[in-house]
């Protein structure tokens, strides 16, 4: 008879012991999986955010730096109706001495094509070296907005 108790009590430990693994091994994959299917979410807001900069581009495609200030043409070159409305565009001009100076276009390009001007008025005649521009997007579905930066724009003196 006392063989029996302690087969049973070894019985029901090794069940113990047994659902005790299966239990930690479920907990163990839905704190795995809640933190991957986080990242992942993340990750989908991020490529959203990625996609309105390069569905969308505006850039200057001249900058000419004469005695009265800066002018700067804009162009969309790229752009979809689902991509991001446009909100505003501003230029920031590296002046020679390596200075910041900004404006912002008034009326930003908003169709593949289209054109924009804006003028930077400095005190130092043909001051500025070089453009970029910087739009912002509302993201679509959201309400939330990205800065997307052009390339850097050399201006000629003239």
């Amino acid at each position: 008879m006392n063989k029996t108790k302690q087969m049973n009590r070894r019985g029901l430990s090794d069940v113990v012991t047994t659902v005790l693994i299966i239990l930690f091994a479920i907990v163990a994959v839905a704190v795995v999986g809640g933190i991957v299917m986080n990242q992942i979410n993340k990750a989908g807001k991020n490529i959203d955010k990625a996609s309105v900069c390069t569905e969308n581009v505006i850039e200057p495609v001249t900058c000419i730096s004469n005695s009265t200030g800066s002018t700067v043409a804009l162009r969309r070159t790229t752009g979809t109706v689902t991509s991001g409305a446009v909100g505003t565009v501003n230029l920031a001009f590296t002046k020679i001495d390596g200075s910041v100076g900004s404006v912002a276009a008034t009326s930003p390009p908003t169709t593949v094509g289209q054109a924009s001007s804006a003028t930077y008025t400095d005190t130092a005649a043909r001051s500025v070296q070089s453009v970029k521009a910087t739009a912002t997007y509302t993201v679509p579905g959201s309400s939330e907005t990205v800065a997307c930066e052009s390339k850097v724009f050399d201006c000629t003196a003239a």
